[in-house]
């Protein structure tokens, strides 16, 4: 069976043919669930309605194709639940003129994870206009930093510059200057 968080799915790569034959090579009499015949639930109207109309329309079992996406989409949700926990491990900072990525951290986790760790830190972190520098080389720039020596640093578009510091990779804005600014004459 499979368990993830508190759901438990058992024998979902099993198809209901090999239970039912299962079954019968015991002589035993499986329960069946009305909601699975009931169509005003969604995954049942699927399985009785649209599932055969896909298979009468391409002329062969659609099925085997479905599982196997769901499969790669179950493991990518799983991926994805990881990434929450690696972006606690992650992201250090609440300020609106820096965010810290922990370098440690962000270099073992897989590459995609961790590009979408330093994303979902821009959005959630930074104020909104922030939003545009993380592109692809913004991303690709801040791993960058984190695989190298302490000390290095990168401009990001719009004024952003990345640092590489002993433990962390700071993204920050520089300040405002503070010059007082002349008083009218």
């Amino acid at each position: 069976h499979r368990r993830r968080t508190r759901l438990v799915q058992p024998l979902i790569e099993v198809r209901r043919e090999d239970v039912e034959a299962f079954c019968r090579a015991l002589r035993l009499r499986p329960r069946r669930d009305p909601m699975n015949e009931d169509r005003r639930y969604l995954r049942a109207a699927i399985r009785h309605e649209v599932m055969p109309l896909l298979e009468r329309a391409t002329g062969r079992g659609v099925a085997g194709s479905i599982a196997r996406t769901a499969e790669l989409l179950r493991e990518d949700r799983d991926e994805l639940f990881a990434t929450i926990d690696a972006y606690r491990d992650v992201v250090d900072g609440e300020g609106a003129n820096d965010v810290r990525f922990a370098v440690g951290t962000l270099r073992g986790l897989p590459r995609p994870v961790a590009s979408r760790v330093i994303r979902l830190a821009a959005y959630n972190l930074l104020s909104e206009d922030w939003a545009a520098p993380w592109t692809k080389e913004a991303i690709d720039a801040v791993l960058d930093l984190a695989k190298g020596r302490p000390g290095r640093e990168r401009d990001l578009p719009q004024g952003l510059k990345a640092v590489r510091e002993k433990e962390y990779v700071r993204v920050s804005r520089p300040l405002p200057s503070l010059a007082p600014t002349p008083a009218p004459s």
